[in-house]
């Protein structure tokens, strides 16, 4: 990939289309009982980073939620795990909805 793909994220395999996600739903992709891995606080960081990834308009895309925790991880905030883990859970969600 150039270095311009790696810059804007193209050919990274998520997408950029944009879906509603509520506040609602993202406490219910990343709680406990769906992410055992991630502590409570963990929990807040990554509901936190992607609320506001939405950017107030309630859409998102999945490579707005990459970048939000992979932001998280570079922080040391989250594990690569928990992050790949999140990442699966909110693919999981949204394929639900096709």
């Amino acid at each position: 990939m150039s270095l311009i793909g790696d810059l804007f994220g193209y050919g990274s395999g998520q997408s950029i289309d944009q879906q509603s996600l509520s506040l609602q739903e993202i406490r219910s992709v990343v709680s406990r009982s769906q992410a055992p891995t991630v502590t409570a606080q963990e929990q807040k960081d990554i509901q936190e980073a992607i609320d506001k990834a939405r950017r107030g308009n309630g859409k998102i895309s999945m490579k707005q939620i990459e970048d939000a925790l992979n932001k998280l991880r570079q922080k040391g905030k989250i594990s690569i795990h928990d992050q790949n883990r999140v990442v699966t859970l909110f693919e999981r969600h949204f394929s639900k909805r096709k």
